[in-house]
């Protein structure tokens, strides 16, 4: 399966820049040139018209659980491939990316590190019913004993505004939000949830250090990174939060990235201070490019979290022995195998 997923990234990777915007128009049509160079590379020939090699793929692929990766992974970075990808997945069905929703490590690093009495903010929420969750405090449905603490509102989240970028994806939110708060059984715990569209590069419509609870952030960073303008999305995102943050809350993101892939993007007062520039030369350079004003915290933890429960962790953001052993972690349980990171920074 890795292998697959690999020449399926390169694939990705070669179409982009030729998308312009998803759904309006597609890569160009392959020249005959093209179609040449990819027979050879098929069969090892240069003749145009020799058939190719006959190739077999595993027998239990499932395509449609990574659709994005057979068009272009810049497609993530752009709201018209959520619109339509929304469009054309049923309403019943939500999309619940990392699957935490109901993972036992991801609730246990959110309960943690974000403040269920203050207000907190989810970006990039799809689809997901993650929040929903968290309004019920992490506990299932119909459990024995669970509708008086939701009612009372123990160890629930009192209040979680949750953005997307996609008119879709808040629309379908909207609607079965409604729905729950009409009724009866499910309107204390839905009371404490909203949804609005945001693009989280730029959220002017709210307060300065006003998610005193923190934000919580579940694959939103790494569909902008997906964008030929990654980096300068990236940055504005990550400036966008801690503006929103107050000092000491905190930024929990959930995301396939490995410690190495997001260290850059998480510069911490430590680092910095080990690192500091000689003095600006004469004349001065020109100004840094929007990826060197990210946002510096006061530390960033990391954990790992496995899709069976299993969490492992923290370790400080930069301490190679601790980030080494979250990567080796899966050699000693084997239910770190199918795992993400979670990185909780916060504000300085």
């Amino acid at each position: 399966m890795r292998p697959l997923l690999d020449a399926a990234g390169n694939a990705a990777t070669r179409t982009r820049r030729r998308i312009q915007e998803y759904g309006s128009s597609g890569p160009p049509a392959p020249t005959a040139a093209t179609r040449a160079r990819r027979r050879a590379t098929t069969t090892g020939a240069a003749d145009a018209d020799a058939p190719p090699a006959a190739l077999s793929a595993p027998p239990s692929v499932d395509y449609d659980s990574l659709p994005a990766l057979f068009v272009a992974e810049d497609a993530f970075s752009l709201p018209t491939y959520w619109d339509r990808r929304y469009r054309d997945h049923p309403e019943t069905q939500p999309e619940e990316w990392y699957r935490t929703e109901k993972c036992e490590s991801a609730s246990a690093v959110i309960a943690a590190h974000l403040d269920p009495r203050l207000a907190v903010l989810q970006l990039g929420v799809g689809t997901s019913r993650l929040q929903e969750a968290m309004a019920r405090g992490f506990r299932d449905d119909g459990a024995d004993g669970d509708e008086r603490a939701e009612a009372a509102g123990e160890g629930c989240f009192s209040s979680v505004l949750s953005v997307d970028f996609s008119d879709v994806a808040v629309a379908r939110q909207k609607a079965r939000h409604a729905a729950l708060l009409a009724d009866s059984q499910t309107r204390a715990w839905a009371s404490r949830l909203t949804y609005a569209r945001a693009d989280v590069r730029a959220m002017p419509h709210l307060a300065d250090a006003s998610f005193g609870g923190g934000v919580l952030d579940k694959g939103a960073l790494d569909a902008l990174l997906c964008g030929d303008d990654g980096d300068d999305a990236a940055a504005r995102c990550l400036a966008e939060v801690s503006r929103v943050l107050p000092p000491g809350a905190a930024y929990v993101m959930v995301t396939s990235a490995a410690p190495d892939a997001r260290r850059r993007l998480l510069p911490t007062a430590a680092a910095a201070d080990s690192e500091r520039p000689s003095p600006a030369p004469s004349p001065p350079p020109p100004p840094p490019p929007l990826l060197l004003l990210l946002p510096v915290w006061a530390g960033v933890l990391v954990y790992r979290l496995g899709q069976q429960g299993a969490l492992v962790g923290p370790a400080e953001l930069g301490d190679a022995a601790g980030e080494a052993a979250l990567l080796q972690a899966h050699e000693a349980d084997a239910r770190l195998r199918y795992s993400h990171f979670a990185y909780v920074c916060v504000k300085r």
